[in-house]
Order: C-alpha cells, then sequence, then structure tokens
C-alpha cells in the first residue's frame, strides 16, 4: 500500500513539473470582482508529457490564480507575469515586454514600453519607443518608414526616387465629422499620397492646398482632377464627379465603379435602388463583386 502511494506522490510530482513548464492559451470571461471585469480561464496547455491530464486539470483555472487588469480601454491586460493583449477568444502574450514600463499609446493599436514598440502582440522589429508616432489606429510612422497595421509599408523611400520626408504627415479624414473616420489619403508638405495593401503612392500633380476625399473615401479631388486611389481619372470634371456609395460613382455623363467607366450606360438615366443594385432604362442590375460584371436578371453580364 506504501509503495502504491508513494508511486502516485511521484505520478502527481511529475505532472507539477509538467503544469510549470507548459505554454498556456485561454479566453477571457467575466467576473464580477470589484477589481476587474475580466478574468483569464485555461482552455487548453502544450506539454510535452501528459498533454491530455494536464489539460485536464488546468482547465476550470485561472491562469495565475490572479484577476488580470484591462489597460484603458484597449484590448491589453496585464498581471504579476506580464502583458497580453486580446484578439477575439484568443489571448496572446506579449514576448519579451517590460511589464513596469508598458503602457497602451493613444488609439490603442499599438503598445510601448522602454525598450520596444508592440502591435498587438508581436514586437516591431528594430523599432525604438523613441521616435515612433502613431497617425490613428493603423498608420504611424519611425525613421522615415510608414507601418500600417504595425507592418512596414514599402515604397516610401522610392518616391519620385527620392526619400519621403515623414515629417508632418497628416491622415486625411473622410469629412470634417470626426466619426465618420478617414480616408487612406495622406498629405504633408510636399504632396498628397495614398496607401494601399503594399505601396505608399504619390499622386502626382495633385493640389494639396484643394484636395479633399469623397464621403465614403474611396476617391480624391482637388480643384483640377479627380483620383482613385493614386491614378487620375482622365477627363473627369471635380466639380461633377459624385460618389454614390462603396460600389457606384458618376459625373455628369457616366457611370464609375472602383475609377472605371462602366460601359454602355448613361448617368442620366441611372437609378441606385441599394448598396448594389440599380434600375436603367426599365430594367434592374445588380454588381457582382467576384466577378466584377455587372449582372441583369442572374444571367446575363456587362464586364468593364
Amino acid at each position: 500500500m506504501k509503495r502504491k502511494n508513494l508511486l502516485k506522490i511521484l505520478g502527481l510530482l511529475i505532472l507539477v513539473g509538467n503544469v510549470a513548464n507548459a505554454e498556456y492559451s485561454g479566453k477571457f470571461e467575466k467576473t464580477y470582482s470589484k477589481n476587474s471585469d475580466y478574468k483569464m480561464k485555461i482552455t487548453s496547455v502544450k506539454s510535452g508529457k501528459s498533454k491530455r491530464n494536464v489539460s485536464k486539470i488546468l482547465s476550470n483555472q485561472e491562469i495565475d490564480l490572479k484577476l488580470i487588469e484591462k489597460i484603458g480601454d484597449s484590448n491589453y491586460f496585464r498581471n504579476k507575469n506580464g502583458i497580453y493583449y486580446k484578439s477575439g477568444e484568443k489571448v496572446l502574450k506579449l514576448d519579451g515586454v517590460d511589464k513596469d514600463s508598458f503602457e497602451v499609446m493613444k488609439f490603442g493599436n499599438y503598445g510601448k514600453d522602454k525598450n520596444s514598440v508592440f502591435y498587438h502582440n508581436r514586437k516591431l522589429d528594430g523599432v525604438k519607443p523613441i521616435g515612433f508616432e502613431e497617425l490613428d489606429e493603423r498608420f504611424a510612422t519611425y525613421e522615415g518608414v510608414l507601418f500600417n497595421n504595425g507592418k512596414k509599408v514599402e515604397g516610401v523611400r522610392r518616391i519620385e526616387s527620392g526619400d519621403m520626408d515623414m515629417n508632418g504627415l497628416e491622415r486625411i479624414r473622410i469629412s470634417d465629422h470626426w466619426d465618420l473616420g478617414y480616408s487612406n489619403y495622406f498629405k504633408n508638405k510636399d504632396g498628397i499620397y495614398y496607401a494601399g495593401k503594399s505601396k505608399f503612392l504619390k499622386l502626382n500633380g495633385a493640389d494639396k492646398d484643394s484636395f479633399s476625399v469623397t464621403f465614403k473615401g474611396k476617391y480624391g479631388k482637388d480643384k483640377n482632377s479627380v483620383y482613385y486611389q493614386d491614378k487620375k481619372m482622365d477627363g473627369v470634371k471635380p466639380s461633377e464627379f459624385i460618389e454614390l456609395n462603396d460600389i457606384f460613382a458618376k459625373d455628369r455623363n457616366n457611370i464609375y465603379i472602383d475609377g472605371k467607366k462602366l460601359e454602355n450606360f448613361e448617368a442620366r438615366d441611372f437609378l441606385i435602388l441599394d448598396e448594389k443594385r440599380f434600375e436603367y432604362k426599365n430594367k434592374k442590375y445588380y454588381y457582382d463583386k467576384k466577378s466584377k460584371t455587372v449582372k441583369e436578371d442572374k444571367e446575363i453580364g456587362k464586364s468593364f
């Protein structure tokens, strides 16, 4: 009997050792503590041995038996063991962070400690907190490099075969109403720029003093021209151009989708029905985003 009990104790000690060295993942659950609105629950454990047993033992345990603190209105959290970022149902620990000096930056997606800058749980390689500047919740600059959602945007240093001056770079709002958000257009003392998925492009010839963006933010225009992203739309007058919704735009004569003229349709007979559908000369059509075609009665397609 003694030998059997000794084996049980030895087994438990081995199991505890596996738990101590395990990699944790979990989720946040609501609690009614006076100190915090959230606590972290273990949902799975990765360990070299006894993975199934360890997971079962910890499934209803708090990560360190302590409630963790939510940092401001962000998705960052802090406890005695480190800093965490909540992404959906996942809880991600920030590796290499100094938890005592960590702070969340103004717009909530970037954070920094005394040594490094983080986007969500990911440390930005080679980026120091001194000189790092947020433009908004997505974009930031550091030593002449533009970051979009924590990733470097290529092309910034190759604009017009010279380095771009990042000082004073400002993201252009969709309108003067703050709650409508920002466009992907930027400006500084040298001109107007458009931030695409992987490039940062200058609008050649744009008049920065008269430049504005349309109400959905997809198009820009100055006193002379209309632009879709960084491309000037030939022959389109800014005084006649109107963005209708997320898909359609028009001027006096034509209809446009993503900066391209929709052939065989004229503006005078075009009537918007909803976000995708319109009526033209007593027939109804809709825009199929997947095929990038306008279709009538789900059968007849008109490409552009």
